[in-house]
């Protein structure tokens, strides 16, 4: 992961965005065969046409994302690392003239043990997701919490309890606007994120060791990728790792991936510029 890149923004993003939820098995009548086939396709797919244009409904796209070309976008880059659920099971599907709303319960992926109520509605193309309850946005947060490997247990149970203790209605803006990868959401979750590294580091006067570890392999890992991209050797990327590692402190580290922000820190950069400069890790 690239260093310029927001590590912890994707946690909240992966747990909250995965919108599109999938149910599989018997329905009575045509109602249900359509709402059943729109879920399915939803759940089983990172194709962004198919969420955007076959599984949320125009007003959820322009609530959630502002356009559908937003949607497009958001989806496409979503598609890189979501992993869909690979079973669902639907219950309690009510169908109110043009409304409705089903119960699903996921297996599988990045969602799996999620389970809530969501809004349909009838559009000339079909049934379309237009809401998700609050219980299964919750749901799927916490589903996504205990099923996510990438973030320290430290950090991701800071994160966790910081976000639970969201009333209903700030907890919805929340996961809908990083459904949406949404600015304030984004900074939201960046604010969340920075305080839960503070706090980590200042428990152990500076640094957590499992934070700083993991978040220093994350660093290591950027400037490899990075440098590789650049067409630098691996025994240049090793060399300059290594004078990083004595230049850059973990709490430094920290810092710099808590923030969140594109901007190199002048320290850092003249760092990088001397270990590169060292080892030879030129083009």
């Amino acid at each position: 992961m690239s260093v310029a890149r927001r590590p912890v923004l994707a946690l909240v993003v992966a747990l909250c965005a995965s919108a599109a939820l999938a149910a599989c098995g018997s329905s009575g009548n045509n109602d249900n065969k359509q709402i059943t086939s729109t879920l399915t396709t939803g759940l089983k797919t990172n194709d962004p046409q198919i969420l955007c244009t076959k599984t949320f409904s125009t007003s959820f796209v322009s609530r959630v994302y502002g356009s559908h070309a937003k949607c497009i976008a958001v989806e496409t880059k979503n598609a890189k690392t979501n992993k869909p659920a690979t079973a669902v099971k639907v219950s309690n599907i009510a169908v109110n003239g043009g409304t409705a709303t089903a119960v699903v319960a996921l297996t599988g992926g990045d969602d799996s043990g999620t389970s809530g109520q969501l809004s349909l509605v009838s559009q000339k193309e079909g049934w379309r997701v237009d809401d998700l309850s609050t219980a299964l946005l919750r749901s799927q947060f916490d589903a996504g919490v205990r099923n996510d490997t990438t973030i320290p247990a430290d950090l991701k149970t800071c994160i966790a309890t910081k976000v639970r203790a969201l009333d209903d209605a700030s907890f919805r803006n929340l996961a809908y606007g990083s459904i949406g990868d949404q600015p304030a959401a984004q900074a939201q979750v960046k604010k969340l994120v920075t305080a839960c590294l503070a706090q980590s580091a200042g428990s152990t006067g500076g640094s957590s060791s499992g934070t700083a570890s993991v978040l220093r392999k994350k660093f290591d890992e950027g400037v490899a990728a990075s440098l590789r991209k650049d067409g630098i050797g691996a025994a240049a990327i090793a060399c300059v790792q290594r004078r990083l590692r004595s230049a850059i402190s973990d709490k430094q580290i920290v810092a710099l991936i808590g923030a969140g922000t594109t901007k190199v820190p002048p320290k850092l950069a003249e760092a990088t510029a001397a270990a590169m400069a060292a080892c030879n890790a030129t083009k």
